[in-house]
């Protein structure tokens, strides 16, 4: 086992107040845990059944620049397939050697094909930033913690941001001891 996944494995019982930010869509029978803004760069992948399905985010209390002023800050985002709680958890992979992928400004999302084929060309205009998420993830000076991101009638995305700026995150799983899938869990290590 790795030292992330020991470490997940360890907060697991930590009292968190979960949030659940809304549903999302998924077509394909493929999720992409990754930085919407640079898909392709080292995203973990793993099979779902297609469906729309609840994201939530773990809060936590967490002083961040500042010893005085402890807020809420995002300490794991989470996609629920069923709300049965899994009594099995494992590490996300991509390939053999790279178990973390890699998020700028702390940004991740689950996205499916649909949603990577149609952020593609928005990402290869460099327009992701700031003609969709600038304004919505950054109101003023003060960062939104889960922003639903509205890209047309058709396609939409939580973007949430860990609230630690650029770092390298690991996905996991959790399954039912059938090895039925039942959450998908991206730790920020708050």
């Amino acid at each position: 086992m790795s030292e992330e996944f020991n470490r997940f494995l360890s907060r697991l019982d930590e009292n968190l107040e979960y949030v659940q930010i809304g549903y999302q869509k998924f077509t394909s029978k493929e999720l992409y845990i990754c930085d919407p803004m640079d898909q392709a760069r080292f995203p973990i992948t793993e099979p779902i059944v297609p469906g729309r399905y609840p994201i939530y985010v773990a809060l936590k209390d967490w002083t961040y620049h500042s010893k005085f002023a402890p807020s809420p800050h995002n300490a794991r985002l989470e996609i629920w397939f069923s709300d049965d709680e899994p009594t099995k958890w494992e590490q996300l992979r991509e390939g053999d050697y790279q178990d973390e992928f890699s998020a700028e400004f702390g940004c991740m999302a689950f996205l499916d094909k649909r949603l990577m084929d149609f952020l593609k060309p928005i990402n290869d205009k460099g327009e992701l930033f700031d003609k969709y998420l600038c304004d919505q993830i950054y109101k003023g000076n003060n960062q939104l913690p889960y922003p639903k991101v509205k890209l047309d009638e058709n396609h939409h995305l939580f973007v949430v941001c860990s609230g630690g700026g650029n770092g390298m995150y690991c996905a996991f799983a959790g399954h039912d001891s059938s090895g039925k899938l039942l959450r998908i869990s991206v730790d920020f290590e708050l």
